[in-house]
């Protein structure tokens, strides 16, 4: 199996969850709660995917 979109979905969500906690300052009231869940939606999805693909290896 082909692991090259999931490597880059990971990569993609943790680069947005490191920018969002550099720069949770300088972001608005109304967007920082939502874009803040969002990007913890994706770093729980990106590390349910890396398990899955680690369990798919092994077997």
């Amino acid at each position: 199996m082909d692991t090259t979109n999931a490597v880059i979905f990971i990569i993609a969500s943790f680069c947005l969850a490191a920018v969002v906690l550099m720069n949770r300052e300088r972001l608005n009231e109304k967007v920082r709660r939502p874009l803040a869940i969002s990007t913890i939606v994706l770093v729980a999805v990106s590390f349910v995917v890396l398990v899955a693909s680690l369990f798919q290896m092994g077997t």
